[in-house]
């Protein structure tokens, strides 16, 4: 059996001095024995690292931090692991077996957040859980928590509180995430091989159930869109349908809040007639134009949190919302990414972080 590798004779000897009476010296040796690597704040001798390289290197990093934020599918950026990774092995601070896919960029972003739910007047047999869901109640999920499926067979309805588990705002990130996913898969992650597997079978259940159109609605879509015709389970590209989404709402329809639905057919009315509403009519509408172009879509009500209420938080002290807070959206489905918010109603398009209203 190999020996472990040893750091602290492959660091230069201010490193070794600093290093070996340290905690940090500790932890480090302990990474790397176990054979994980460790990149800690700690160590801020300029003799001892490129700092001009390093400054070029996270340069365009910095122009975007989430990208150092880590999750299941993104481990960071990575042509950034992959300097480090050669850097590090050209200096001799590392072993052999160590790749570019050993190493773990973060700011923090990922780390856990947990909520308590409390229903105070909400109807107790509906679930409200972040879109950032980790676990419930202290259970992990897996590759095979696709959808919403999980929450759906917990015992949770009727409660009148519960635990939940959430990452920071990952929604922003669903297309760096999406780029990751598509990245492990060309590379063969046997993981990542498996998780796609789970989803494929829930992939088939949304198609089946989250495209029907009424007739009449679908004639009047395509005299609005234009007709578009698709094979089974193909749709249009992702950000050209909600282009073309944005565009024609945009360009025909006005946003009044406190709008009214009215008759069974009222997002055929919205679109032909009052060209006027709420952000349920936006929602109900985006849902019915996007499965017109292919693209699996649900409505979706429940409550926003901006970053502006946000500020007014405190770890540990109850924040209660109100019917003030109340909201409708689309939800659009990526295809091995899973249920994406799509806001479409111009009173909350600038509300929230996006990375990009139009990718995926």
């Amino acid at each position: 059996m190999a020996e472990p590798f040893s750091f602290k004779y492959q660091l230069s000897t201010m490193a070794k001095e600093r290093l070996d009476p340290s905690e940090i010296g500790v932890m480090i040796k302990l990474s790397i024995e176990h054979k994980a690597i460790s990149l800690t704040a700690g160590e801020p001798s300029a003799d001892i690292y490129p700092v001009e390289e390093l400054k070029r290197a996270f340069g365009t990093i910095f122009e975007d931090p989430s990208l150092l934020a880590y999750a299941k599918e993104d481990f960071g950026l990575t042509e950034l692991r992959e300097w480090i990774t050669e850097r590090m092995r050209s200096d001799g601070m590392i072993p052999d077996w160590v790749t570019s896919r050993n190493i773990l960029l973060t700011n923090g972003a990922g780390e856990a957040i947990d909520i308590q739910i409390r229903h105070l007047g909400a109807p107790r047999d509906v679930i409200y859980a972040p879109y950032e869901l980790i676990s419930l109640n202290g259970s992990s999920p897996d590759s095979a928590d696709i959808g919403d499926i999980r929450l759906r067979n917990l015992s949770l309805r009727g409660l009148s509180s519960y635990m939940l588990q959430s990452a920071s705002n990952q929604v922003k990130r669903y297309a760096t995430l999406a780029r990751a996913l598509s990245e492990r898969e060309a590379a063969g992650d046997e993981a990542i091989s498996a998780y796609l597997t789970d989803e494929s079978h829930y992939n088939r259940f949304v198609y089946a159930h989250f495209l029907e159109i009424p007739d009449e609605l679908r004639a009047c879509l395509a005299e609005l869109l234009g007709e578009y015709s698709h094979p089974e389970n193909a749709h249009m590209d992702y950000a050209q349908a909600k282009s073309r989404v944005l565009e024609w709402l945009n360009a025909h329809c006005e946003y009044a809040e406190g709008t009214s639905f009215s008759g069974a057919d009222f997002i055929e009315s919205f679109l032909t007639q009052s060209q006027s509403g709420g952000d349920a009519h936006y929602a109900a509408a985006t849902v019915m134009m996007m499965r017109y172009f292919g693209i699996p879509a649900r409505y979706v009500e429940g409550y926003l949190i901006t970053p502006e209420r946000a500020e007014n938080a405190q770890p540990g002290v109850s924040f209660t919302l109100t019917a003030s807070d109340a909201h409708a959206w689309a939800e659009i489905y990526q295809d091995g990414v899973g249920w994406i918010p799509f806001e479409t109603a111009p009173g909350y398009l600038n509300l929230m972080e996006r990375e990009d209203a139009l990718s995926g």
